[in-house]
Order: structure tokens, then C-alpha cells, then sequence
């Protein structure tokens, strides 16, 4: 997954503006990880997009 988003930030921007990206993103998923007290879960970014607007549908209910 994140080799996926690294070559995609490659494509438009030089490669140490792309590795700070991707080390921004990882500095993330760890926040949230120790912050909710969860443990990591891969999924896919479809599966994040289901999961985001199902849960934004139960809030406007």
C-alpha cells in the first residue's frame, strides 16, 4: 500500500518530497493506532471509502 502511494507522489512530484509524503502518512497510522488503542488492520482504500461514507451515513440518521 505504501509503495503504491509512493510511486504515485513520484510521478508528480521529485523523490524526497515523495518520501516525506509517505513518512507523513506512516507518522499517521501510528497516531491513530496508539491514539484509539486498535490494532493495525491493512485494508484497502476502497474497502476505507465504504467504511467512511457508511460510517458518515449513520451520523446524518
Amino acid at each position: 500500500m505504501l509503495r503504491d502511494y509512493y510511486l504515485k507522489k513520484c510521478s508528480s512530484k521529485p523523490k524526497l518530497v515523495a518520501m516525506g509524503a509517505v513518512s507523513h502518512k506512516v507518522r499517521n497510522i501510528i497516531y491513530a493506532i496508539l491514539r484509539d488503542s486498535k490494532s493495525f488492520e491493512i485494508i484497502t482504500p476502497q474497502e476505507h471509502i465504504k467504511q467512511y461514507n457508511a460510517a458518515k451515513c449513520d451520523i446524518a440518521a
